[in-house]
């Protein structure tokens, strides 16, 4: 056999370690896929791997001192110290401290900004990794120049223009249902461990264009850029075929999300594009209580959960590209009617009467708001570069709550702002009781090298932002916690998601993953208990008891 025969080479392992936020997620996700396809293996502990590859986070100061400590706890393993392997550092802690980290770092083999992660199969070869035998498709798009971005500033190609790359006139398969392979089933006695995620995040924006003064990410990411609506379908639909239950939308500013692409794009469409409305009230996305006559007549079926569209008779056409964020949730409700799609990091300009609206009329569009508002002083919230107020705030929600009666509202607040005096704080608490945010997470201000707000005067002390941060927490646990127990007796259709120590678990469209509560599911006698409760297909779950933000309920329907 030749030597150069690809086939005889064992190829490298490759592991990548994510930490941070969604967008670090859906970063790795789109690196572990450049990885695969060149031909690498992939391994999911860093135990037997030739490559350790981390996607940092380096937003505020804890984060960066947890990817530090990551850092050197994984140099410090045994495969690392014999030279067996090698540890590539990539995302936003290259992207903020650049070439400080070499002399640094030594230990690290190589660092990866965010602007180059899409370059990272390169970056692994001229490292010695080997691969085997390439399974790139000769369809598959090449990477892009930056010149396809909105918005480009002319950086290097990278991971934006891997994970932006469009070609508007692209024709979409129709999608096809889920293949039950891809969803183990998970009995009711089973303690069953899973990593099969049926939600995947999805980015529609990179970077941001505000000028909030206590942030570091248009250091880190630059300015904002949407990505082309030609390649956020190509991705949705790819998910969606692997069975993929609920995408979720994440960028910095995705109210703000626009295609400025001329014309139409060739498209296979239902021919049949409507849903309908709405059809039941709804208590923060948990359906009230459904009388025990309909729930015992309700049918039991375990029949796969499908995405395919409303018709079964699509047809290729030219459809106008979405311009805008209520226009594309409106797109991507009517072409997948059994997908969930829930939206993250709305800025509050970004919520719109129109987008009220389009989250109205499509129940597969999640009941559910994500907006940081960062403050409710209209003094600090002006001193933080940002505009509003407590009275516009309040104002908002109150328009918010009359579109959605019983959306599931979060937000993010930061304590102790340089500047904040007593009664900025009883301001901002005094808004936290009046909105009753259904989950609020809340940051002590964190002073950031080469932010406008480093340099303002009155910064508090470490001790004042810590203990009023807590106070809101305690505020906010209080009044969220309440919040979560009024739907003890109510309905909810829940994704299941997996299993822990605690049981089956899933979400409602009142939780979004990984910072809100879950719902766990025991069966019911109306059940049959020794059918197969299946990851990312949804069943319909009556609420019977709340511990902190987590739900229970016992199942009566599968959906």
């Amino acid at each position: 056999m030749a030597d150069n025969d690809k086939s005889s080479v064992v190829p490298s392992t490759v592991t990548l370690i994510t930490l941070g936020c969604a967008k670090n997620e859906a970063d790795s996700r789109h690196m572990q896929e450049l990885i695969v396809q060149a031909g690498f293996r992939w391994c999911e502990t860093p135990v037997n791997a030739d490559f350790i590859l981390v996607n940092t986070c380096a937003f505020i100061q804890d984060a960066t001192e947890e990817s530090l400590d990551t850092i050197l706890e994984l140099a410090d393993g045994e495969r690392l110290r014999s030279g067996n392997a090698k540890l590539l550092v990539v995302g936003c802690l290259p992207s903020r401290y650049g070439a400080e980290l070499v002399g640094e770092l030594p230990e690290v083999a190589d660092f990866v900004d965010v602007a180059h992660e899409g370059g990272i199969v390169q970056v692994l070869e001229r490292h010695g990794a080997r691969a085997a035998v390439s399974t790139h498709r000769a369809s598959d798009p090449p990477v892009a120049d930056t010149t396809l971005l909105t918005g480009s500033t002319g950086q290097a190609p990278g991971v934006e223009a891997a994970l932006f790359l469009s070609n508007p006139t692209d024709t979409l398969d129709v999608p096809s249902a889920d293949n039950p392979s891809a969803v183990p089933a998970l009995p009711f006695e089973s303690s069953l461990e899973t990593t099969v995620q049926p939600w995947a995040y999805v980015k529609i924006s990179d970077g941001c264009s505000r000028a909030c003064t206590y942030c570091t990410i248009p250091q880190i990411r630059g300015p904002y850029k949407s990505r082309p609506f030609a390649a956020i379908a190509a991705e949705i639909d790819e998910l969606i075929n692997t069975g993929v239950g609920e995408i979720i939308l994440i960028g910095q500013d995705t109210g703000i999300w626009t295609d400025t692409s001329v014309g139409t794009a060739t498209r296979v469409t239902p021919t049949t594009a409507t849903l309908p409305a709405r059809a039941a009230p709804v208590t923060d996305g948990v359906t009230m209580a459904t009388p025990a006559t309909e729930i015992a007549a309700a049918p039991v079926t375990n029949a796969p959960v499908t995405n395919a569209p409303v018709t079964n008779a699509p047809t290729a056409s030219s459809v106008q590209v979405p311009t805008n964020l209520p226009e594309l949730l409106k797109y991507l409700a009517v072409y997948y009617p059994n997908t969930w799609f829930r939206v993250m990091y709305l800025q509050p300009q970004g919520i719109s009467d129109e987008l009220l609206a389009v989250m109205a009329a499509h129940d597969n569009i999640c009941n559910y708001l994500d907006m940081p508002l960062q403050h409710a002083s209209r003094r600090i919230l002006t001193s933080m570069g940002r505009s509003g107020s407590k009275d516009e705030y309040l104002s908002l929600i109150a328009k918010i709550r009359r579109a959605l009666p019983n959306v599931a509202l979060r937000t993010t607040l930061i304590a102790g702002f340089p500047g904040e005096e007593d009664v900025d704080f009883l301001e901002l608490e005094r808004f936290v009781i009046r909105a009753r945010f259904d989950y609020l997470g809340v940051f002590a201000y964190s002073r950031e090298q080469g932010t406008v707000a480093a340099a303002l005067p009155g910064h508090l002390s470490q001790t004042t932002r810590l203990v009023r941060a807590q106070r809101l927490r305690d505020i906010g646990d209080n009044i969220g916690m309440a919040q979560a127990a009024t739907h003890i007796g109510s309905r909810a259709t829940v994704l299941v998601c997996g299993s822990d120590d605690d049981g089956i678990y899933g979400r409602s469209q009142a939780q979004a993953p990984d910072v809100d509560g879950v719902v766990y599911l025991k069966p019911e006698s109306a059940y049959e208990k020794s059918r197969d409760v299946v990851v990312g297909k949804r069943y319909d779950v009556r609420i019977y008891e709340a511990v902190c933000y987590d739900l229970f309920g016992e199942v009566f329907y599968a959906r």
